[in-house]
């Protein structure tokens, strides 16, 4: 397996990559912020199709790679190279599941307190409450998809609570 710095910070643990993965189930998937693939590899291990966005051209290379070695053959993780943000507004894109797993702020962001769904974050400078917001217009089918977030451990349950349920 391959890592760059940030994938070394910011990969999954592949135990929680595998048990998110069989939550979602198979489908369409699309990872918003992909990096080295971890969670990519684990939801094409679990029979979904993957759309793998990742801003680091660099990054999806070792996604690719990273596939590989897991066994996983290309045609399951189509690669996109690009913002979220922008792709999400210029592309259709659509999936039954929109995985967000973000950039909160590298190892130290436990140290700013409880992390809040409206202040930009450092990657791609919008807030976690606008991705899941442009994520749920991805979804195809509200009832049967929807937007799954990989979240730090410091969260405002408060404002997860008032997101879960429209109320921002």
């Amino acid at each position: 397996i391959l890592l760059d710095e940030e994938g070394f910070w910011s990969v999954t643990p592949e135990i929680l990559a595998r048990h998110q993965a069989r939550r979602c189930g198979t489908g369409q998937v699309l990872d918003a912020f992909a990096g080295c693939g971890g969670n990519a590899i684990a939801f094409a291990k679990e029979g979904a199709n993957v759309t793998a966005i990742d801003i680091s051209f660099d990054r999806l290379k070792l996604l690719r790679h990273n596939a590989r070695v897991y066994g996983i053959r290309d045609e399951k993780i189509s690669i996109m190279q690009g913002d979220f943000v922008n792709l999400a507004k210029n592309q259709r894109l659509k999936a039954d599941i929109v995985f967000l797993s973000p950039p909160w702020g590298g190892p130290g962001y436990r140290s700013k307190g409880a992390f809040d769904f409206h202040s930009p974050l450092p990657g791609p400078n919008v807030t976690m409450a606008t991705l899941i917001d442009i994520s749920r217009n991805i979804v195809r089918e509200k009832n049967k998809g929807g937007v799954v977030c990989y979240l730090p451990k410091n969260i405002d349950l408060k404002q997860l609570e008032g997101i879960v349920r429209g109320k921002w």
